[in-house]
């Protein structure tokens, strides 16, 4: 188990996991951003580089037929900041962590933030707590879209549960907008190590790679023998030493959830379809 000292620097790193950003002001238009604006500036360039160090692979056409996570996006705050990424798991719904709609979400954008579609309403775990000397709990959140994306397929939900004596070991692939750059895992350095007792989330070992400040909401995937990857997690947090040096990242485990998922979906299709 993890000593109090240990989880209060997982709580430490989680608050910057998200990217910094003012909170979110009511807002009922849905505007492109500025598509003039040159982003691959030194500090980019940087970003990019410091990614092969941790052994991950940089998207570049985000949202093109060369991207191959489409399904990943990124998700901003009313103000069309970037605070982190989700997941599309249905046509019309992305799920993320909790803790990036503490200050409400208000976008998405599955092309790199040229395109902002809105967010009709958003859903929160009922038992989501960022707690203090501990891993946050229950970090998921769904987000319902005002429109539907017809040409992107949406990424499975995984149901198999994970077990810490079968699985560990088992390859995995992280994606998210760490640094507001969409990236992945690379080869075998992203693989299952295990969920600590009496938690809700899935840890990530490797020696070359773990979760960046905006990888937050991001989707942690498995692949599988006998049907397509699926999502097995949403990425939460990470765990750092003192010195420095990032110990596991971790993210929250999707089948322990599915149940939720799922029926606030159904709710929410029901609750709409009533409304019409």
């Amino acid at each position: 188990m993890e000593s109090p000292r240990l989880r209060f620097f997982a709580k430490f790193i989680l608050a910057l996991l998200v990217i910094v950003s003012s909170g979110c002001a009511s807002s009922s238009t849905t505007t492109p951003q500025n598509t003039n604006e040159p982003w691959f500036d030194d500090t980019t360039f940087s970003a990019i580089a410091d990614k092969s160090k941790i052994n991950k692979g940089v998207i570049f056409d985000v949202g093109s037929s060369n991207d191959p996570f489409p399904y990943v996006c990124s998700v901003f705050n009313c103000e069309e900041r970037i605070v982190g990424s989700g997941v599309l798991i249905r046509q019309d719904v992305v799920i993320t962590a909790a803790h990036c709609n503490i200050s409400p979400l208000g976008f998405v954008s599955f092309d790199g933030g040229v395109t902002l579609l809105e967010i009709k309403d958003s859903l929160d775990h009922p038992r989501f707590s960022m707690g203090f000397f501990s891993s946050p709990e229950s970090d998921i959140s769904l987000l319902f879209l005002e429109e539907s994306i017809d040409d992107i397929t949406p990424i499975l939900l995984s149901t198999k549960p994970l077990d810490p004596r079968k699985n560990r070991g088992m390859k995995m692939v992280a994606i998210g907008f760490g640094d507001g750059i969409k990236s992945f895992t690379l080869g075998s350095s992203c693989w299952y190590y295990g969920t600590m007792e009496g938690e809700d989330t899935l840890m990530w070992q490797g020696s070359t790679t773990h979760a960046e400040f905006g990888d937050s909401g991001g989707a942690v995937i498995r692949f599988n023998y006998d049907s397509p990857p699926s999502l097995c997690g949403v990425i939460s947090s990470l765990l750092m030493s003192r010195k420095g040096t990032v110990i596991h990242s971790s993210a929250t485990r999707i089948d322990l959830y599915y149940k939720w998922i799922v029926e606030n979906i159904d709710n929410n299709e029901k609750i709409t379809e009533k409304n019409k």
